[in-house]
């Protein structure tokens, strides 16, 4: 087995802001989706494939596929790559496979906002004196 394409996102991430007691969190959820190809070879490699792929769908499989937040889909039909090696004729198949499956952050906790004290003196040219200011940024 081979994840030819791992973790491509699937639209955009999504911001989840949640409160936890009285703390305001924020956390990022979103899609991805993999390629993982499945490699058979030697004597009842076809047969394997073919099993395992039907196997997907039995309800103990779907439970655990289900639980752990997966969708598993066929892409194409399988490929028959069986060929002479050496000098023996060998079974081989390959199948791809997209999973897509979530992916979801730490909450952490949310800024409402910053603060900033800023100083400026003039030097060479400019107003005289020293400038204060404080500066918020909402982030609500």
């Amino acid at each position: 087995m081979n994840v030819v394409v791992p973790g491509t996102v699937v639209g955009e991430d999504e911001r989840v802001d949640t409160v936890s007691g009285s703390t305001p969190q924020i956390h990022t959820r979103g899609a991805r989706r993999a390629t993982v190809s499945v490699n058979a070879f030697g004597a009842g490699a076809i047969e394997w494939v073919t099993n395992a792929i039907l196997g997907l769908t039995l309800p103990p499989v779907r439970d655990v596929v289900d639980a752990a937040g997966l969708t598993i889909d066929a892409v194409g039909g399988p490929t028959d790559l069986s060929r002479v090696l050496d000098t023996a004729f060998e079974e081989r198949m390959l199948y791809e496979f997209e999973v897509q499956y979530g992916l979801e952050s730490a909450p952490v906790d949310a800024i409402e906002a910053v603060t900033a004290d800023f100083d400026y003196t003039a030097d060479g040219g400019g107003p005289a004196g020293v400038l204060n200011t404080t500066l918020t940024l909402d982030m609500t």
